[in-house]
């Protein structure tokens, strides 16, 4: 059968859209040699006149322009296009006669020739049009086309493209792919079956029954009775374990989820195992924790208890250790609940809050000035106060500061030696210290020129004795300064 002077054009996809005169072809088919008279059959629709057509962009797109617009549905399917300068008749006759050859060609023309070497770069000579297409195996490795071959890949003739093309174009690259031989098969270039290294299987995987610390592949794997290398003390029968490669060979994360809601993770740095750290708990009653505790911290379910809906309080710490605290004694959460609070929390005793106003205050909502307690543990931090014999500050540390203004009972005219003095005065501390306080004595008011120290009688933990002093004789009775620093406990 002879085609000549058909020059057949192929697509396996090209796309016409209804009430449009342009074809879309894709696969990098040059259609500029297409003028009028050119004939195009797209899938089982009609066939129509073509007048134009372009070479492939740089995306190997190109196009066909119809004489006519497109009146069939839009169509996508492939497409045989061809010139015929006898008109559409004889151009019918012969497109069907290409037709019954492609798929003689198709169905029973392909041979298989045997063995190719690629070392020399050349392809096989193409066989004569219309004798079908050749198949090729090749058996020494090498680049031909600008591509590189390896043993065993095939090669065929394409009769529509006229050129050699790999048979793994049409079949994908798996098709000549050897399978895993195990679900831990780590051989480069292997096809992976469902199920390996524990990824997409719908039912139970293997159980992993070693260490989980000489794990060395990236993978997911199931716990079983003998697994070992879990966190100390942690039943993990059961549990799944993500074991991550970095780019170092010798290092990787692990990640492990017990049967029961908890997370943990570890590190394995230049071969070195670090130890399990327990992240996240999340048990059957929606109790969940965040870090590494040995029970849920947190009553409710997080969401909730920042909804305000349900939690009488939420945990953010080590059980027994530092950190914070956020929730409400109510049972409202810290959010919207009015008894909503933040607390500050060491060595598992409440320091310091801010409540629901906004308000920053002590240890279990009391105010910073307030009545404080010994160690300032669920108290106030500044305690003021007076009384008769003067005013005080006390603070949560022990800290405690006594002050008053006292205007001596004698006047600055009793010699001694040089000098002249009030006599010994004595103040009654308005609380008490621990211990004797260390006192400061000065002028608040009189002549001036006065300077103070302690009196005669010294100091304890409950009075003071105290005097001033002047260079020359006042006849009148001046006011002493005092203070006295300590410690209440």
């Amino acid at each position: 059968m002879a085609l000549t002077p058909v020059k057949p054009l192929y697509s396996v996809s090209a796309t016409a859209t209804n009430g449009s005169n342009i074809i879309n072809v894709t696969g990098g088919v040059d259609c500029s040699w297409l003028k009028s008279g050119s004939i195009v059959a797209l899938g089982t629709r009609q066939l129509v006149d073509a007048i134009s057509g372009t070479s492939p962009d740089g995306s190997g797109n190109s196009t066909i322009t119809l004489r006519r617009n497109w009146t069939d549905p839009t169509t996508t399917a492939s497409l045989l296009a061809f010139m015929s300068w006898e008109g559409l008749a004889d151009a019918v006759v012969k497109l069907r006669n290409l037709a019954e050859a492609s798929e003689s060609a198709l169905q029973g023309a392909f041979s298989f020739m045997g063995n190719w070497s690629a070392a020399g770069g050349d392809f096989p000579a193409a066989p004569a049009e219309g004798t079908g297409s050749q198949q090729y195996r090749i058996s020494v490795a090498g680049t031909m086309g600008g591509r590189a071959y390896r043993v065993g890949e095939q090669i065929y003739y394409d009769q529509f493209t006229s050129q050699w093309r790999p048979l793994t174009e049409a079949l994908g690259s798996a098709a000549f792919a050897t399978v895993t031989t195990s679900a831990t098969d780590t051989t480069a270039g292997r096809l992976m079956k469902v199920g390996d290294f524990g990824l997409g299987a719908t039912g139970n995987t293997a159980v992993f029954g070693g260490d989980l610390g000489a794990i060395n592949t990236t993978q997911f794997l199931n716990c079983g009775p003998s697994t070992t290398g879990g966190p100390a003390g942690v039943n993990i029968d059961g549990a799944k374990v993500l074991h991550a490669k970095w780019a170092d060979t010798n290092s990787a994360t692990q990640i492990l989820w017990t049967y029961n809601g908890a997370t943990y993770e570890r590190h394995i740095t230049g071969g070195t195992l670090l130890p399990w750290l327990q992240t996240l708990k999340l048990d059957a009653a929606g109790n969940f924790s965040i870090g590494n505790s040995s029970a849920p911290n947190i009553a409710g379910y997080l969401t909730q208890s920042l909804d305000g809906v349900t939690g009488s309080f939420t945990d953010y710490r080590q059980s027994g250790a530092n950190g914070l605290r956020l929730g409400a004694d109510s049972g409202n959460g810290f959010i919207n609940g009015a008894a909503g609070i933040l607390r500050l929390l060491t060595s598992d005793i409440e320091r310091m809050r801010i409540d629901s106003s906004g308000k920053l205050t002590s240890a279990n909502g009391a105010a910073f000035v307030g009545t404080v307690a010994q160690g300032g543990n669920q108290s106030a931090i500044i305690q003021r106060g007076s009384n008769a014999n003067g005013g005080y500050v006390r603070f949560a540390d022990g800290t405690q500061i006594c002050f008053t203004n006292r205007q001596t009972a004698l006047a600055i005219n009793n010699p001694i030696g040089n000098l002249f003095w009030t006599g010994s005065n004595l103040w009654t501390l308005p609380v008490s210290f621990v211990a004797p306080p260390t006192v400061s004595v000065s002028e608040a008011g009189g002549a001036g020129g006065c300077w103070g120290g302690l009196g005669t009688g010294g100091t304890d933990a409950t009075t003071t004795t105290f005097a001033l002093y002047r260079g020359t004789l006042e006849n009148t009775q001046p006011i002493a300064s005092l203070i006295a620093i300590g410690r209440w406990y």
